[in-house]
């Protein structure tokens, strides 16, 4: 139960400072978080303000690509079809961390404020929510992977049961990857996750520079290299079990994008009050979106939490919603992001 009895002044006590317990509040890296939210910029302007409520659906348009007409003469009395557009729906999910705080919990006690209880649970449940995140856009990206690819693939072989390319040249995974992109017509700048394996091969090959006899380095151009563990482990085990995974789509090619209702937003209320508050904290590592805390206060008997029986407590609800947005193609069950295996 989480009562702050170990801490209670029972014996002599010294408070261990944060720098040396962060190993227990250690979080997950999670670099795509950072990359999808800058690419919201990319998706369309002014994305802060396209959703105002939960209950109206949110769509995008953009136009498609014009289907070939294939002529090989000329004619007077031509006609064509017009170009089109397509409607994209954005959809965005909820996730939400809560806690408590009992008042006189921190009486007798070596952490004894009670605002530092509550920015300390503050800052939990932004961390825990940006790992629930990480690995919810890690799963999405792994779910919306492409499942239409060319006939003819060179340097690659597709796995058209699992949607993913096995590479076998482990010294070219990465120039194969890109060629196989290339092949596809993607030849710009690539978004590449890849899983603690190939982090390891990346690292490698990033060594194997023009100063040195092999000069493999070549083969990391373009490419915007982000290592993410839980890939292989917590997403996309449907696909591997012996890793070596990697996802690979154009820049810019999806968003991360927040909302949280505009009733956060105004700031009102009484967080001591039955009805309590709703506001607005910025997420404390820079990221710079924003998330809502709905806070209130009731009395309670918290003599079983470090309290007393005549206590009071004050809830916590910690949230934001999310949408992942890959770029939108019209070809049914195509999309840009392209999955690899490494294979022996």
């Amino acid at each position: 139960m989480a009562d702050k009895t170990a801490s209670a002044l029972l014996a002599a006590q010294a408070k261990i400072t944060q720098e040396f317990a962060n190993a227990e509040t250690r979080e997950q890296a999670n670099p795509i978080l950072a990359t999808g939210l800058k690419n919201s910029n990319y998706l369309m302007t002014d994305i802060n303000s396209i959703r105002e409520s939960t209950k109206r659906t949110v769509y995008g348009y953009q136009r498609v690509k014009k289907t070939a007409t294939a002529a090989t003469t000329r004619s007077y009395n031509f006609t064509g079809s017009q170009t089109d557009t397509a409607q994209v729906t954005l959809s965005w999910v909820t996730k939400a961390e809560k806690f408590s705080v009992y008042h006189n919990a921190s009486n007798d006690n070596i952490f004894n404020k009670m605002t530092d209880d509550i920015a300390y649970g503050l800052k939990e449940s932004m961390r825990t929510l940006r790992e629930a995140y990480g690995l919810y856009l890690l799963a999405t990206l792994h779910t919306d992977r492409t499942h239409v690819v060319n006939s003819t693939i060179r340097n690659a072989t597709w796995d058209s049961g699992n949607y993913v390319f096995n590479l076998v040249d482990n010294k070219r995974f990465f120039a194969n990857m890109q060629s196989v992109m290339s092949q596809h017509k993607y030849y710009g700048g690539l978004d590449v996750i890849v899983d603690s394996i190939l982090a390891v091969d990346a690292r490698e090959v990033a060594a194997n520079g023009s100063n040195n006899a092999n000069n493999l380095s070549y083969a990391l151009q373009g490419l915007n290299i982000m290592a993410h563990d839980t890939l292989g482990i917590s997403a996309a085990t449907d696909v591997t079990t012996n890793g070596g995974i990697a996802i690979a789509l154009p820049a810019y090619s999806f968003a991360f994008i927040p909302w949280i209702p505009s009733a956060y937003k105004m700031g009102e209320g009484d967080i001591n009050s039955y009805n309590g508050k709703k506001f607005v904290i910025a997420d404390n590592t820079g990221l710079g979106y924003n998330y809502a805390v709905w806070a209130y206060t009731t009395r309670a008997d918290g003599s079983s939490n470090g309290g007393t029986v005549d206590d009071y407590v004050t809830h916590f609800e910690v949230s934001v919603d999310m949408a992942v947005q890959p770029a939108y193609l019209s070809t049914a069950n195509e999309t840009p992001i392209f999955e690899f295996i490494k294979t022996a």
